[in-house]
């Protein structure tokens, strides 16, 4: 329970991806006033890089690029301009770890700080070395999105290393095939796996071991250390919704009342309410997204009984969670599993 959740409503994405995929779009000729319609950002605060998203800001702008498109593979195109050369200190200080399973520890130690829609960590199973992902978004439209520029960015990320093979050997994805995907196949050097209970990228185990042409360890030293000053930077940016949610986590199965939520806080909890209110957001509604992240995860990723989970959560019968789940969600916890294999 100790993993830190965070709110849709809370802004702490940073703006470094959603700012290529402004510039992108505006090399395709669209002007601001198109981009932003309708939306509650503008061009000003992503290009801002002390700006933070909120999740539903950063959907809904990708939902926008897609809509302004008329194409569900854009995220090809983003990805496609993506340099390796310029990129940020965390790639950088991947580029310069060595070898390609150190530059993917530490792709994963530092994803906060390239993308915040998806969090990630290396995986050894029956079928090899894989990326799990917990991806934040729930539009299947920006999942794809997200996922495939991913994937190409890993790619282009070890080119110069594997010019004449690719690192990822599949990509499974918990969703369908987007329309027009086989057309856009070639893009990717990898399989694709609808459908699937989880989200992963699968390596090829020969290549994990190979040399980085560029490695500097004094170089990867500096660039991990200001990496690691950035997160810390990036941890105390704490809003009054993140730090509420960082007491709730702490039980789920019993988490204070308000009130006593609030004197923890050091806040009275009429201040509470209007500054949760002034992020968009409540303690209900905070508590039910807590709730329904953590119970995905396990009903995703473990064999635990409904039951189990509902008692974790805080209630008393599996019936009153289905019934809790199915009004977070819109699908009931069955639905989850349904497709996992193995399953009886």
């Amino acid at each position: 329970m100790s993993e830190r959740v965070r709110s849709r409503h809370e802004p702490f994405l940073l703006t470094t991806y959603p700012r290529r995929v402004y510039k992108t779009l505006r090399d395709k000729g669209f002007a601001d006033e198109a981009i932003f319609a309708g939306l509650a950002i503008e061009a000003d605060q992503v290009l801002d890089p002390k700006f933070r998203m909120t999740i539903d800001q950063h959907e809904a702008f990708i939902l926008r690029a897609l809509e302004l498109t008329d194409d569900p593979h854009f995220g090809i195109q983003v990805a496609q301009s993506f340099d390796p050369a310029t990129a940020g200190v965390a790639a950088l200080a991947a580029a310069s770890s060595g070898r390609v399973s150190r530059a993917l520890q530490l792709i994963v130690r530092f994803q906060s700080l390239m993308t915040r829609t998806v969090s990630s960590r290396l995986v050894r199973g029956a079928d090899g070395a894989a990326m799990l992902l917990d991806i934040q978004v729930r539009d299947e439209r920006v999942a794809y999105f997200v996922i495939s520029t991913m994937v190409l960015w890993l790619d282009r990320m070890f080119t110069p290393a594997l010019p004449e093979a690719a690192l990822v050997r599949e990509v499974e994805v918990p969703f369908g095939k987007p329309p027009g995907f086989d057309r856009m196949r070639k893009a990717f050097r990898c399989e694709f796996s609808f459908d699937q209970p989880t989200a992963r990228v699968l390596f090829v185990e020969a290549w994990l071991d190979q040399p980085l042409g560029q490695a500097d360890p004094e170089t990867e030293a500096l660039l991990i250390e200001m990496c690691e000053r950035k997160l810390r930077e990036l941890d105390a940016e704490q809003s009054l919704a993140s730090a509420l949610a960082a007491v709730l986590v702490e039980d789920l199965s019993a988490p204070p009342a308000l009130g006593d939520a609030a004197r923890r806080l050091g806040v009275s909890e009429r201040g509470l309410r209007r500054k949760l209110a002034s992020e968009g957001t409540s303690y209900q509604q905070l508590l039910d997204e807590l709730r329904l992240s953590f119970a995905t995860r396990l009903l995703r990723e473990t064999d635990e009984p409904v039951y189990g989970i509902a008692l974790e959560l805080g209630y008393d019968s599996a019936s009153n969670f289905s019934r809790a789940f199915k009004r977070w969600s819109g699908q009931a916890p069955s639905a989850i599993r349904s497709d996992r294999p193995g399953r009886i």
